[in-house]
């Protein structure tokens, strides 16, 4: 039997090593896969919120009666929201910014182009259609489409 004061408590410097080791092969492993995974899902979430903002839109241009343009910018990775002013017929003239512009991503990192600028008109239909290329910096890449009829989809 082992007298009380010759216990040991804690663990030795072997140990800590090998914990630490082990740890560190892990995460060394693992990271890359993160990092992809992190560039996977934020493309997924700019291609949501980016269909998001165009059925609001167009929701917009149905609830208020005018036509509504969203435009893209490639080189800033943007987009801008315009109203139509006036009652002329939906147009690629006479639209006035709503706001600021937008980035499509927080961090900046993902790319976008677009076939045309799509503009919804009073009865929610896309006198313009368009689709919207996202493109993730490990070149992975989300479809944002707008139909004749109005409807965004994300392919």
């Amino acid at each position: 039997m082992v007298s009380e004061d010759r216990r040991q408590h804690g663990f030795s410097l072997l140990e800590l090593m090998v914990v630490l080791a082990i740890a560190g092969a892990v995460l060394g492993f693992g990271y890359p896969r993160l990092a992809l995974l992190t560039a996977h899902y934020r493309l997924e979430g700019a291609a949501r919120n980016l269909a998001l903002t165009l059925q609001k839109t167009r929701l917009r241009a149905i609830g208020e009666g005018q036509c509504f343009q969203v435009s893209f910018d490639s080189a800033g990775r943007s987009f801008q929201v315009a109203k139509k002013v006036g009652a002329s017929p939906c147009g690629a003239s006479g639209f006035t910014n709503e706001g600021s512009a937008q980035a499509i991503d927080a961090a900046g990192r993902i790319a976008v182009s677009a076939t045309a600028n799509p503009v919804f008109g009073p009865r929610g239909g896309a006198d313009t259609t368009s689709v919207v290329t996202l493109t993730s910096p490990t070149e992975s890449v989300r479809l944002v489409a707008v139909n004749a009829a109005g409807r965004v989809d994300v392919q």
